[in-house]
């Protein structure tokens, strides 16, 4: 009885553990920002945590809106899993999953300038389709 006891305690704790946000690493951008109109990430994003809610991003950007600007380097500001950053004077929001396992970065002048990207080491997903 005690075991059984045990087990079902240790079940119950492992179902509520919650699991912190892991916004630092490098992920890979998807292709389903259109660089005709846009600005779009693209190859390796990389995240580094510089203080409390502040992460640098770095990476290389393709596009016609890019101005020949061949690399982005700016600041992400995060609260939780909801983040913002201005990329090339469009505001962004950016959001990253329960799991941390990938980002969603919408570009709200532009819907076709958002992307999704994968943190590297995940379980490849469909990173062409926006949900």
């Amino acid at each position: 009885m005690l075991y059984s006891t045990f087990l079902l305690l240790l079940t119950v704790a492992n179902l509520i553990v919650v699991h912190s946000q892991s916004w630092a690493g490098v992920y890979t951008a998807g292709t389903a920002c259109d660089d005709a109109p846009c600005c779009c990430f693209f190859g390796q994003v990389v995240l580094t945590n510089t203080s409390a809610n502040t992460y640098t991003v770095n990476s290389p950007v393709s596009g016609s809106d890019c101005n020949g600007i061949t690399t982005y380097s700016g600041y992400l500001h995060t609260s939780g899993y909801k983040g913002w950053m201005i990329l090339f004077s469009s505001n962004t929001s950016v959001t990253l999953h329960s799991d941390s396992s990938y980002v969603t970065v919408k570009n709200w002048d532009d819907p076709f300038c958002s992307v999704l990207g994968v943190k590297n080491g995940i379980a490849k997903l469909d990173i062409d389709t926006l949900n």
